[in-house]
C-alpha cells in the first residue's frame, strides 16, 4: 500500500519528461515526495496533505472511495522553467481519470487540481517555489 504522493511522484517520474524519481536507482534525482532535500536547486516534490472524508458502501462500514489530497511543488532557480515544469505536471495530472497509476495499484477515478499552479515564495537562495493542490477520488 502507497499513499496517493507516491502514486502522483511515481507516475510523474514515468510520463513527463525531466522528471528523474527518488527511488535509490537513480543518481540523480529531482523528484520527491513525501520530503524535499536542500539539493538539487530544481527539484520537484508531492505532499500528502489531507482531504475529505472517504465514502462508505452502503449500509456498511466499509469504505468504497477515498478522497486524499495532495500539494505539488516545484522549485527553480529559473522562473519560466518552474513555471513550465510546474504547468505541465498541472496538465498531465488534471487529465487523469479511470486509472492505475502504478502496477497493481489503487484505481484513480479522477484527479482535480484545485487551482492554477502559483508562486508560493522565494528562498534565500533565490530559488521559486511553484505549487499547485489538487483532490483525488479513488479506490482503497
Amino acid at each position: 500500500m502507497t499513499t496517493a504522493a507516491a502514486d502522483i511522484a511515481k507516475w510523474i517520474g514515468s510520463n513527463i519528461d525531466g522528471c528523474i524519481l527518488a527511488d535509490g536507482t537513480n543518481p540523480t534525482p529531482n523528484l520527491f515526495w513525501g520530503a524535499l532535500p536542500d539539493e538539487p536547486d530544481d527539484a520537484i516534490v508531492i505532499y500528502d496533505t489531507g482531504g475529505m472524508a472517504p465514502e462508505r458502501v452502503l449500509g456498511t462500514h466499509d469504505i468504497d472511495r477515498e478522497n486524499p489530497n495532495v500539494q505539488v511543488n516545484v522549485r527553480s532557480t529559473v522562473l519560466m522553467d518552474g513555471l513550465t515544469l510546474i504547468r505541465a505536471i498541472w496538465r498531465a495530472i488534471g487529465q487523469l481519470q479511470n486509472t492505475v497509476l502504478v502496477p497493481g495499484g489503487s484505481r484513480y477515478i479522477g484527479i482535480t487540481p484545485l487551482q492554477s499552479p502559483f508562486v508560493m515564495r522565494v528562498d534565500e537562495k533565490f530559488r521559486r517555489y511553484f505549487t499547485f493542490n489538487a483532490a483525488i477520488d479513488k479506490e482503497p
